[in-house]
């Protein structure tokens, strides 16, 4: 499924879904990929964009949209009920992610239905082992069928949260590309330079 995630310019991961994959590369490089902001310690990949931006320029697209992990900690978590939200435009949230914590889920399920949005899971995985930790499932035949059951809330979540070795696992794993790509613009002129780059690209 064709598909990005974009981080709006207040830090909240808008999940976006494209029916086919050319709409998709053209929205990225008309709509975002000029809008990315520098990084600050982490590599957040935040753009300059709001929520009034992207979904104006998601009206000449054909695409599903989707809040995730609304309950992450700060500063990933979602503003539902602040102004501007997303809440009242996208057509799904994310509940069920493999790297929440299963209260966090929780909070977002129970959102949801109070909300009565649809819902999906997701692994959100970053290294292999996380993949398909978490997955959304329904019947059908293809891309459009997929969303149509998804929006009609005839789906089912399955998976769970990774604990334990694996959780601390991936967090590393995510800490160290976020410093690889970090420290090159803290030492511009340095040695360092080459090595790292050279890393972030094995």
């Amino acid at each position: 499924i064709p598909g990005m995630e974009v981080t709006l310019k207040n830090c909240t991961d808008l999940l976006l879904y494209f029916y086919n994959k050319s709409e998709m590369i053209e929205f990225y490089d008309k709509h975002v990929k000029d809008k990315k902001v520098p990084n600050n310690i982490f590599n957040l990949n935040k753009t300059s964009l709001d929520v009034e931006e992207i979904f104006d320029f998601l009206k000449d697209y054909n695409a599903v949209t989707c809040i995730a992990h609304p309950f992450a900690m700060y500063p990933k978590s979602c503003r539902l009920k602040a102004k501007n939200s997303p809440l009242d435009r996208v057509d799904m949230i994310e509940v069920l992610n493999g790297e929440m914590r299963k209260w966090r889920n929780n909070r977002a399920i129970n959102f949801a239905r109070r909300e009565n949005v649809a819902m999906i899971a997701a692994s959100d995985g970053h290294t292999m082992s996380e993949v398909g930790q978490c997955v959304t499932g329904c019947r059908a035949e293809d891309i459009e069928g997929l969303f149509g059951e998804i929006i009609h809330k005839n789906n089912i979540l399955i998976g769970r949260e990774i604990w334990g070795t694996q959780r601390i696992s991936a967090q590393l794993t995510v800490l160290g590309k976020n410093f690889r790509l970090k420290l090159p613009t803290l030492f511009p002129n340095s040695k360092i330079k080459s090595y790292l780059r050279s890393k972030i690209a094995e």
